[in-house]
């Protein structure tokens, strides 16, 4: 039953190392606006989560994806936290109202012009024993 496990736990620890390197750039040419990368508390269980709000049309929420995750993992790792207490499943809340946007892609054909699109909040959970240390590492947003 081992390895199984240490099969499963591989590509795990593989997307965990290129999301957060800076090396491997994940990419598409859909318009977004990433916000800051931040920590919250979550709900009335209170579940700490990093993340983010950002900007895109509703049918590039999915594409956007991996770079949410790559965005958060890599604001993880540059505040000097454990990428490994971050869990790699992104949490993609989309609010109704639609707003205008600076497309900040810079694959983007549109590079640099207003878009209208979802505020989309992207979030990933903590372990609940990295808690203060994100706390402390992170600003504080609301998602």
């Amino acid at each position: 039953m081992g390895n199984i496990t240490n099969l499963e736990a591989r590509p795990a620890r593989m997307l965990r190392a290129m999301s957060a390197s800076s090396c491997i750039t994940f990419g598409t040419d859909a318009p977004y606006q990433f916000g800051a990368v931040g920590f919250a508390s979550i709900g009335f269980a209170d579940i700490p989560a990093v993340g983010f709000t950002g900007h895109c049309r509703r049918d590039d929420v999915s594409a956007l994806v991996p770079m949410a995750r790559q965005h958060i993992l890599r604001a993880v790792k540059a505040a000097d936290l454990p990428v490994d207490a971050v869990d790699l499943r992104v949490v993609v809340g989309a609010r109704s109202r639609e707003r205008m946007f600076t497309d900040a892609n810079p694959t983007s054909p549109s590079h640099g012009k207003r878009k209208r699109g979802a505020e989309v909040a992207f979030t990933l959970e903590v372990r609940r024993e990295f808690r203060r240390a994100f706390e402390s590492k992170l600003p504080k947003v609301w998602l």
